[in-house]
């Protein structure tokens, strides 16, 4: 059992404004920011709705879904954000893991949001629908995100292998070397610039695949596309170029054309181009290095254009971008949301009879304050200090106690106290009405006053082990 804090007040905060919501799917921001994790105690205070079109007749399945964040038409408003406060969740309140990654496709887990940069998301949901999706910021006191995306839309990028660390160029991928081939990141004789790469496989050795690589590059589906490249080789057996796979999250190849070299043996520097559609279905490109063979080769100075149908490059600023979102305009949030409206900002008018209290009676609202985790909860409601502000002895019978929906709560009377279970919202203010049922002779005049009730943790009574009952300090 978690602890939690009970609060008796007087009035039910914000009560009409909770049930005047209207929303037309799904639960609200609100219900939303009070359920993140890793709060660090703090407030979402920023949400922008983004709407997933899937206009295919597939269902998307975990499909990444790029957005910008930047300053800019279609783009999350989230420049100068902590990261660490950035989350993520469907329209159901689902939170998803997610990926912040930078123009040089490096991620970005801690620090501001400081240039334009694409926020991934795996976007699940059925053909032809659309979905909206909720990217939420502007806590400063929350914690990382443990987790990361396992994939992620990007650009291509360091096409020419100018740009790394270690023995890798950023943005590629090596296949592992072994004894039947090498690559290595190198300096000798590059096209331009002072890096490319190299793949050995010794003669003789059975014919394999080892390639550079880049994977997971967006593209547009039935956008065509001109990708060109370089290649030299020394004794070369074997087919020796480039190649490329579009495809999706599903069927990684649904096409793969290749661009060989058409050569063997010794040559210099030889150039290999070609022009492609990508597949109506295909929004994710893969392409790297092809020496299917013996010998030696080196590759550098590629690119990837889109173009026209006329063969003109068009200008594409983000290639990583989703066509399939839409960022709407930035919601607002209350300065501290919870799942029921707080007593501490402004309050509305308690309206008891749409809890069906009738006239005379006396009633006193709960709240339970949760932390980063709640569940179904045993709550322990001590009715001593209620029993002291209505002058009366409170036994099983005597009260109702009444979630805002309107419905009774279950409850057992037990040494004092009243237990009953409840379906806590995590770092929210739950609420509760006790509603006087009956009379009591010599009772105090409906004086509504105000306590405080502090619960400690406790698991469920047993007829061998009672509950301690909670201390008691008046507000």
């Amino acid at each position: 059992m978690k602890s939690t804090r009970l609060c008796l007040t007087t009035a039910l905060a914000a009560l009409t404004a909770l049930l005047s919501v209207n929303l037309s799917y799904g639960v609200s921001p609100e219900e939303i920011t009070s359920t993140l994790c890793r709060s660090g105690g703090g407030d979402w205070t920023r949400v922008a709705p983004v709407v997933v079109d899937n206009s295919t007749d597939a269902d998307f399945v975990e499909k990444v879904v790029s957005i910008p964040i930047a300053d800019a038409p279609n783009a999350l408003p989230f420049l100068n954000e902590r990261v660490e406060s950035i989350r993520v969740a469907d329209e159901d309140g689902v939170e998803l893991t997610f990926n912040v990654v930078r123009s040089d496709d490096s991620f970005l887990d801690k620090g501001v949001v400081d240039e334009p940069c694409l926020l991934s998301l795996p976007a699940t949901q059925s053909a032809g629908s659309k979905k909206t999706y909720y990217i939420v910021a502007g806590n400063d006191k929350a914690f990382p995100n443990p987790d990361r995306l396992s994939s992620f839309r990007k650009n291509a990028s360091n096409l020419d292998f100018e740009v790394g660390t270690c023995e890798i160029p950023n943005g590629w991928r090596f296949d592992v070397s072994d004894s039947q081939g090498t690559l290595v990141w190198t300096n000798e004789n590059p096209v331009s610039g002072k890096r490319c790469v190299r793949c050995s496989v010794p003669d003789g050795d059975k014919r394999s695949w080892i390639a550079a690589r880049q994977v997971g590059v967006s593209v547009e589906p039935g956008a065509k596309y001109r990708f060109e490249a370089r290649v030299r080789g020394q004794n070369v057996k074997g087919q020796c170029g480039w190649y490329m796979h579009f495809g999706n999250s599903q069927t990684e190849m649904l096409s793969s054309p290749m661009l060989p070299s058409n050569k063997e043996g010794d040559f210099d520097w030889t150039t290999v181009s070609g022009e492609f559609t990508a597949p109506k279905s295909a929004d994710l490109l893969s392409f790297g290095t092809v020496l299917y063979g013996t010998g030696t080769a080196w590759y550098d100075a590629a690119s990837l254009s889109k173009i026209d149908a006329d063969g003109n490059t068009i200008d594409v600023t983000a290639i990583g971008a989703s066509q399939e979102a839409t960022v709407g305009d930035e919601l607002a949030l209350p300065v501290a949301p919870s799942y029921y409206p707080s007593p501490d900002g402004p309050v509305a008018t308690f309206e008891p009879e749409k809890l069906n209290i009738g006239a005379n009676r006396r009633y006193a609202t709960v709240r339970v304050q949760t932390n980063e985790t709640g569940d179904s909860d045993l709550v322990a409601l001590v009715m001593s200090s209620l029993e002291t502000l209505w002058g009366r002895d409170i036994a099983e019978g005597d009260v109702d106690i009444i979630g805002l929906d309107g419905k009774v709560v279950p409850a057992e009377f037990y040494q004092g106290s009243a237990f009953f279970e409840a379906k806590l919202i995590p770092n929210a203010r739950n609420y509760f009405v006790v509603v006087e049922k009956t009379s009591a002779v010599g009772r105090s005049s409906a004086t509504k006053g105000e306590m405080r009730f502090r619960e400690r943790p406790f698991n469920k009574r047993t007829q061998e082990e009672a509950p301690t009952k909670a201390p008691i300090t008046r507000r």
